[in-house]
């Protein structure tokens, strides 16, 4: 029996975690090998499934819901891929994604997973990891769900299931932190982040308004420098028709930027402890053997290339960082704790933080951004998380705007007194933030 691996691709929404689950898993099927040959694509979206569209195109048959309900077998959810081979159409199970399966996603499931409880969710999670191991799978890669509340609970049970995360942000402070706090609530149960990808990187604008490289600020806030992967306009276009073609995987920048590091990310992968954590035509061209080759060459280099990506100013993902600080910020604790905020950009004009209207701006902002928040719970507890943390979480789980700036003018919440209504967006939110969640959500 093999020891299984779960990584999760996991962020907020729209940063392109589906995109990027899609190339790592063409990219595993032709690069990986040993213990991590075998991989299953999880599609875990429960509301659109777009994974599932662009690996297998429309599927009907049983998906992740059935098999989480116990409604379906492993084997009948285990789907070859069968993917789109040029922009003519038709799809095809090239040879080269041999060893990879695919278990579908569920479009508009939201319901039938809530109804499962947290108890359940953990129990048929195990359940299927053990089920894999039985079948050799070495690899699992889970495509999250959208940061919606209402699947906060389905979000939970997953980030408890993976031992592994691969991180995707984009050139956005906001998202950058949200999720560098999302994966330290993951490496407090165990699963250690294994790779931060930047996505979407617009090489005219590597700087972001305080005037900080974005490499720099995601290692200020994950500890480690991101794989940057420059945005396309060719894959962009592919996107909108939910599917992208095989022959042009090795002409996409981000395609070959990624290849480069898929050692070390299977090294890093291979390192963690598993289990701890808790459907063509006749005539297609161009021709799955000139297609194959192509991936087989960016993927499966001898020796592979670990040249830095377009765009990066920083060490190759793998090699030491020095220890100072990015210029204008403070490394957090152990790990580059998000929870510590970089200190503000000194202010145009050659004004001291003491002065005049620098010093009042600088003030602000910190009272704004640099200050904790208080959350108590019905059981008397009470700690404290970055105002600032809070403060995106609570945005991505769409608080009303009214609502948060109370909270965030009180500088603290009793979550036993919470309406009705706001419940889904802080159940969220302290789980985007690192904190327990109340007992009973």
């Amino acid at each position: 029996m093999t020891d299984t691996r779960v990584v999760g691709v996991v962020g907020t929404g729209g940063v392109g975690k589906t995109t990027i689950s899609f190339l790592l898993a063409i990219a595993l099927s032709y690069g990986s090998r040993g213990d991590l040959s075998r991989i299953a694509a999880v599609d875990a979206d429960v509301t659109e499934a777009m994974l599932t569209k662009m690996l297998l195109g429309r599927w009907s048959g049983p998906d992740l819901v059935d098999l989480l309900l116990d409604r379906a077998d492993l084997d009948s959810v285990l789907i070859r891929p069968r993917v789109s081979l040029s922009a003519q159409g038709g799809r095809v199970s090239p040879p080269g994604l041999s060893s990879l399966w695919v278990i579908p996603g569920a479009h508009s499931r939201v319901a039938e997973v809530r109804s499962l409880g947290a108890a359940r969710l953990r129990e048929s999670l195990e359940r299927i990891r053990a089920a894999l191991e039985e079948r050799g799978i070495g690899l699992v890669l889970v495509d999250f769900p959208p940061g919606d509340p209402s699947l906060a609970e389905f979000a939970h049970a997953l980030s408890e299931w993976i031992d592994a995360a691969v991180a995707v942000v984009t050139p956005s402070r906001r998202r950058v932190v949200a999720t560098a706090s999302m994966c330290r609530a993951l490496e407090d149960r165990g699963a250690q982040t294994v790779a931060v990808i930047l996505n979407r990187f617009h090489e005219s604008e590597p700087f972001d308004e305080t005037g900080t490289r974005w490499e720099d600020l995601v290692d200020t806030y994950f500890g480690r420098r991101p794989i940057v992967l420059p945005e396309d306009p060719g894959l962009a276009r592919l996107m909108v028709h939910d599917a992208i073609p095989l022959d042009r995987l090795p002409r996409l920048r981000p395609v070959r930027t990624l290849a480069e590091r898929l050692d070390i990310i299977l090294e890093r992968v291979r390192a963690t402890r598993p289990g701890e954590a808790r459907p063509a035509p006749e005539t297609l061209a161009p021709s799955v053997e000139i297609v194959e080759s192509e991936l087989r060459g960016i993927f499966s280099p001898e020796p592979h290339s670990q040249s830095q990506p377009a765009g990066s100013s920083g060490p190759p993902l793998g090699q030491p960082v020095s220890a100072e600080a990015p210029q204008g910020h403070r490394r957090g604790g152990a790990g580059g704790s998000p929870g510590v905020a970089p200190q503000e950009a000194p202010i145009p004009g050659g004004r001291s933080e003491g002065s005049g209207i620098a010093a009042k701006v600088q003030g602000r902002l910190k009272r704004l951004l640099g200050g904790s928040f208080e959350v108590r719970y019905p059981d008397g507890r009470v700690v404290r998380v970055k105002r600032s943390v809070i403060r995106s979480a609570l945005e991505m789980a769409g608080l009303d705007r009214a609502a948060l700036e109370s909270y965030m003018r009180a500088g603290s919440v009793n979550l036993a007194e919470l309406r009705s209504s706001e419940l889904g967006a802080w159940r969220f939110a302290l789980l985007a933030s690192g904190l327990e969640p109340m007992d009973g959500w």
